[in-house]
């Protein structure tokens, strides 16, 4: 399947009339999911949205985050849904609906906190891209630092990596001593060849230079 502008502005746009009218208190205790084939489908597609973020294909991965945005709105919410709604929140900002992508972003990171489940990803997904669009953006570091070792806590080791590199990405970007981004730099550069996450490290070279 091709992935392009229409087929992201067609998944979001019905994902948008599935979540409109629900309110915060109604997400954060939304109906969960039992069926196993949607759980199996979510899980599926969650897994391909990272493959999506590894290859960098921009437009698959805002389509595949809008099908699992409608997915556990129609059937329930599963473990992944917290970085899911973060997620959401993230593309409504790059498409320049700030409010409500802030809004969504919010909620997103509740349930994670309520739930304690997919808290790195939700992290990411939140931090990384949304945040900063009412608060200073180093003000993001701390959140992406917890992700990142809460990540290794529970095996998600390839999402702590991500969360480190964007870490580092912010903290070069916001003016704080170059010295202490360096040690940084240096510390989870290693660890990531160590976990042979190539992808990881291989973005955090530009700034390495």
């Amino acid at each position: 399947k091709k992935y392009n502008r229409l087929t992201v502005i067609f998944a979001l746009m019905k994902a948008k009339t599935m979540i409109k009218g629900k309110a915060e208190a109604e997400l954060l205790n939304y109906p969960q999911a039992v069926d196993p084939t949607k759980l199996a489908a979510v899980r599926i597609i969650n897994t391909l949205t990272t493959f999506a973020v590894h290859a960098r294909l921009r437009n698959m991965m805002a389509t595949l985050l809008m099908i699992n945005t409608q997915l556990i709105l129609k059937y329930g919410f599963t473990e992944e849904a917290s970085s899911i709604l973060a997620g959401y929140g993230m593309l409504l900002a790059w498409t320049g609906d700030f409010e409500e992508g802030y809004k969504y972003g919010q909620i997103g990171i509740k349930l994670a906190a309520k739930t304690n489940q997919s808290v790195p990803r939700a992290f990411m997904n939140y931090y990384t891209g949304v945040d900063h669009l009412k608060n200073p953006l180093h003000q993001s570091l701390e959140p992406l630092l917890l992700a990142y070792r809460v990540a290794f806590e529970i095996g998600d080791t390839m999402y702590g990596f991500y969360c480190s590199f964007q870490y580092l990405s912010i903290f070069f970007f916001v003016g704080l001593p170059l010295k202490n981004l360096l040690r940084d730099m240096e510390s989870f550069g290693k660890e990531m060849k160590a976990y042979n996450m190539q992808t990881a490290s291989y973005l955090l070279k530009p700034y390495h230079q």
